[in-house]
């Protein structure tokens, strides 16, 4: 039934159509909310993201300055005799783009003869697997984009570090793997399948290294000593 409104005369029909507009206007609403609470909630995520990765990267920056302080040369004894030798030791992250391109990467200082223990994505990589002349590391293969790329080394004239793939057999019986020059020092890093064991897996002796457990078939052996 028609009634009068001060347009003039309109029918009943319009009411449902304007409930439905009304509807649908509290749906957009609703879907409008929701997305805002999802922009909130991907801000805090990102605002925490990034105040997590400036604190890595804090962290870092501390290590290298740690880890890259160079020591300064102990004085020469009152009684005379020459001073104490001085290993500076350095980890650090080398300049260097990580595209799958780049091959060439630097680091702050000359590694002494030439070694370099390199870690790709955390695992020490074979020492075949890259050179070292002055202050740069060449990759044989380019490490690739999102990869990372950190290097252990002493900078020091006189010492004379070693980084090498011991000889043996890898066949998980053999436990005896030889070094090309004795170590002068205990302090021998070998490292399985690019990870650093406990020293409490191996002993050495003269140039031999000696495992507890023989390596398995197929397991890289690598070591760096002095």
């Amino acid at each position: 039934m028609p009634v009068p409104t001060n347009q003039g005369w309109t029918s009943f029909i319009q009411i449902p159509e304007h409930a439905e507009r009304v509807q649908q206007i509290e749906e957009v609403n609703r879907a409008l909310r929701s997305i805002w609470n999802h922009l909130e909630a991907l801000n805090r995520t990102t605002t925490n993201q990034a105040g997590d990765l400036t604190n890595q990267a804090a962290s870092i920056a501390t290590i290298i300055r740690t880890a890259t302080t160079v020591i300064p040369a102990p004085a020469v004894p009152s009684g005379g005799g020459p001073a104490p030798v001085v290993i500076q030791p350095f980890y650090e992250i080398p300049l260097g783009i990580v595209n799958g391109v780049n091959t060439l990467f630097t680091v702050s200082q000359a590694p002494a003869n030439s070694v370099a223990v390199v870690l790709q994505n955390g695992v020490a990589i074979s020492p075949l697997s890259f050179t070292v002349t002055g202050a740069t590391i060449q990759f044989v293969a380019a490490p690739f984009t999102g990869d990372t790329v950190f290097a252990w080394y002493i900078a020091s004239a006189v010492a004379q570090p070693y980084f090498e793939i011991a000889s043996g057999i890898a066949n998980g019986s053999n436990t005896l793997f030889t070094l090309s020059h004795t170590p002068t020092s205990p302090a021998v890093v070998v490292f399985q399948n690019g990870l650093a064991i406990s020293p409490l897996s191996f002993s050495v002796v003269g140039a031999t290294i000696q495992f507890v457990t023989a390596p398995f078939t197929g397991d890289t052996v690598y070591a760096w000593y002095t």
